[in-house]
């Protein structure tokens, strides 16, 4: 066991000497630290944005109230205003990141109303695609080209340099 430990502790500071060094390397400003803005420009809003979910498109939109609980215990009141929602999920993250730090993500969206009825599908559509709308413009705010063509059945694709200094919540 005490063998394991010292080559998972070398391994680690190994780990952590590289990143140190690839960290030097990397602009001031990242598009993760643009990507973290959108998110803030977003939330004040009234749209969280989910950025890496940790699974699906169906599990994500099945944990959004949780998601949008955890962001109202850090910033009281984001319950009572949230409207609508964008997320990637992380499946392909490993994968894409395997090979370089750029990649694609694509963000699903929609729109919650402000009741619990059931609303018609027109109605919905034309709400969850004025969402997609202000992500877009938070996106294009911060320099990202948002790969969209406002129809309701595709996501919005955005590509960026995936160096992400800061954990994210």
């Amino acid at each position: 066991m005490e063998t394991f430990i010292q080559f998972a502790a070398h391994e680690l500071e190994r780990a952590a000497t590289w990143l140190a060094s690839e960290q030097a390397t990397w602009p001031d400003e990242t598009d993760c630290d643009r990507l973290d803005r959108v998110e803030v420009a977003l939330r004040e809003r009234g749209i969280l944005l989910w950025q890496v979910s940790p699974c699906c498109d169906t599990c994500t939109g099945a944990e959004l109230p949780d998601r949008i609980e955890a962001i109202n215990r850090r910033y009281p009141g984001f319950r009572d205003r949230v409207g609508g929602y964008a997320f990637f999920i992380d499946q392909n993250m490993p994968h894409m990141l395997a090979e370089n730090t750029h990649v694609s993500v694509y963000l699903a969206y929609g729109w919650f109303s402000s009741d619990d009825s059931e609303v018609a599908h027109d109605i919905y559509e034309r709400n969850a695609l004025g969402i997609a709308r202000e992500v877009c413009e938070c996106l294009r705010n911060e320099g990202f080209e948002a790969n969209w063509n406002g129809d309701f059945a595709r996501k919005i694709g955005v590509s960026l340099n995936w160096q992400r200094r800061t954990i994210l919540d």
